[in-house]
């Protein structure tokens, strides 16, 4: 049996795509944006659906292996306010809510590294933890517990930096499962540091900008020429990238198959 997964903060499906090469399913998406919906009905017509993530939960979604997602980064991003956990679009607190009525087995968030930086005042001085506090603090309150890394996309093949947090959370009854993950991730560490110099030194050389991952999807897959392609672009930049995904999602199947 496959490693099925539900999706939420869904956005343009790349993490999605990344799973699904790793040889996972799909059972579920939740996604409020109606260019991002169009999208994913061409790509996953058979997947049932979402629109808001706040009214989700185990009443009208399936159970799985794996609940997946990417909350909104603006309160933690570097380029933005940064307001954290005040800001009205912090909905980490939903993702941990479907954690804990949904049981999958582990929970796999991904965000940018602004989520370990101190919220500062204007002069620059701290004025309130680094948003991860609030993060952990959120799993903790239902039992679960988290590890993570911090990784770019050179890591895995793509030909720029873009640093993405990775976190893994799990029940403690899933704590052998969370050990086997960090085992893989630590058996790779050192391939995955050389595939990133060697990215790097590629684009240095100038890469072609269509080189890619082997069975990693083609742009003008995930961006039709359509209307809606500059808002697509602009989703492909926003999300994590493909080859990240899909080697995630070995590991998981990995793990979770073990």
């Amino acid at each position: 049996m496959s490693v099925t997964y539900i999706s939420t903060f869904t956005g343009w499906g790349l993490l999605d795509e990344g799973f699904d090469l790793a040889g996972m399913e799909c059972v579920a998406q939740v996604e409020n944006n109606p260019d991002a919906i169009r999208h994913l009905e061409q790509l996953w017509p058979d997947v049932p659906r979402l629109g808001d993530i706040r009214v989700a939960g185990a009443g009208n979604l399936p159970r799985a292996d794996v609940l997946a997602g990417g909350p909104p980064c603006q309160p933690f991003s570097r380029n933005g306010l940064r307001l954290g956990i005040d800001d009205e679009r912090y909905l980490v607190p939903e993702f941990v809510r479907l954690l804990c009525e949904l049981e999958p087995r582990i929970g796999f968030m991904e965000n940018v590294p602004g989520l370990f930086d101190l919220v500062r005042d204007d002069d620059g001085s701290p004025v309130a933890p680094a948003p991860i506090e609030a993060v952990l603090g959120e799993l903790a309150q239902i039992g679960w517990d988290a590890v993570w890394d911090c990784l770019p996309a050179s890591a895995f093949g793509a030909f720029h930096e873009r640093y993405r947090v990775f976190l893994l959370a799990y029940h403690p009854r899933e704590r052998r499962t969370a050990r086997r993950l960090l085992e893989e991730c630590d058996q790779w560490r050192s391939s995955l540091q050389a595939r990133r110099l060697h990215s790097l030194a590629v684009a240095t050389r100038g890469a072609a900008p269509h080189q890619r991952l082997d069975g990693e999807p083609a742009v003008d897959r995930l961006v039709p020429r359509t209307a809606a392609g500059v808002a697509q672009v602009k989703g492909l930049g926003n999300g994590v990238h493909v080859g990240a995904a899909r080697w995630w999602g070995e590991r998981l199947v990995s793990a979770l198959s073990a």
